[in-house]
């Protein structure tokens, strides 16, 4: 979590651009992005508050029960399909996504 505060200092304090923190930081910009999406998010302010630990701040920004689980598909069907005439990766992909789009609307 140490780069999350960096990213929040080099930004707040310096107003260094996303591209020159993620440069002199060596992670990606699209990485910087979000991670000061989810620090506005967040609502934090700057400069932190000091007793604020670094497992508070990540479960601030990226808090566990957030997400929905999504099965891992069953290999074994996947390998058993493939052998078969006309199925294709794409396709099986596409039975694979469906349930989880419905998640979604």
């Amino acid at each position: 979590m140490r780069s999350i505060r960096e990213v929040a200092r080099l930004h707040c304090e310096f107003g260094l651009s996303q591209s020159d923190i993620a440069r002199s930081l060596k992670i990606g910009r699209a990485t910087v992005q979000e991670m000061l999406r989810r620090f506005r998010k967040a609502g934090l302010p700057w400069p932190l508050p000091p007793d604020l630990s670094d497992s508070q701040l990540e479960e601030m920004l990226y808090p566990q029960d957030g997400g929905a689980k999504v099965p891992e598909p069953d290999w074994g069907y996947v390998h058993r399909e493939l052998r078969r005439r006309g199925v294709t990766r794409r396709l099986l992909w596409q039975e694979y996504v469906r349930p989880v789009e419905s998640l979604c609307v």
